[in-house]
């Protein structure tokens, strides 16, 4: 969600981001949903608190999901660089530059700023509750934020549907053009390279037809 599925890296969970390039799964096991990562209790309580608001709660919730349209990410990106000196980072510092709004991953969108982006820009995304055994399928190039509701466990995979190919090209070369220092430069899902072994193997498996 690299940390493909949510936001583990070591550092606060507070962090937007877009999918490397391919489809993304992400599923809860009997602790939930992981990010590798701890909160502070002042963070949990306004997380719990966020999440009772949306749907009340129970004890098998195990992480807040908000997903993006494809369609909305020009927007998104917009109100991101209007507003990002209202967003702190790690250990609560605010952000020095904006490289990229989404792939930086240093932005975590509260109920106050998603009621302002529907209110200036008209977007919202589908927010909702993974709960214990859930599985979440994130479309290619769908900007996504999520936050733990409690300790747990995260497993992800990143995979390349037929129907999002051009997509994963698209945010390929999107990558390209980040620094090269930049945390998403990596390839991390070589879609070229999986694309070539694909059409080996069907023009293998047709000879072998044709053959006999």
């Amino acid at each position: 969600m690299e940390n493909e599925g949510g936001l583990c890296d070591g550092k606060e969970v507070d962090q937007f981001h877009q999918p490397s390039g391919g489809n993304e799964v992400a599923i809860a096991n009997e602790d939930g949903l992981s990010c590798g990562s701890e909160l502070k209790k002042v963070d949990k309580v306004k997380i719990k608190q966020e999440s009772d608001l949306l749907f009340g709660g129970d004890a098998s919730e195990g992480a807040l999901w908000d997903i993006f349209r494809r369609q909305d990410v020009h927007k998104l990106q917009e109100y991101l660089k209007k507003h990002f000196r209202e967003f702190r980072h790690v250990h609560c510092c605010p952000l020095k530059q904006v490289i990229h709004p989404i792939h930086d991953q240093t932005f975590y969108l509260t109920m106050e700023h998603k009621r302002k982006l529907k209110e200036e820009y008209g977007i919202e995304p589908w927010t909702f509750i993974q709960k214990v055994g859930d599985a979440v399928f994130i479309p290619a190039g769908c900007p996504h934020q999520v936050r733990n509701l409690k300790s747990c466990i995260k497993v992800a995979m990143d995979f390349v549907s037929p129907e999002n190919v051009g997509e994963c090209f698209r945010l390929t070369e999107e990558f390209r053009t980040l620094p090269i220092n930049h945390r998403s430069t990596e390839d991390k899902l070589e879609v070229k390279k999986m694309i070539i072994y694909a059409m080996k193997d069907v023009i293998g498996k047709l000879e072998a037809a044709r053959s006999g």
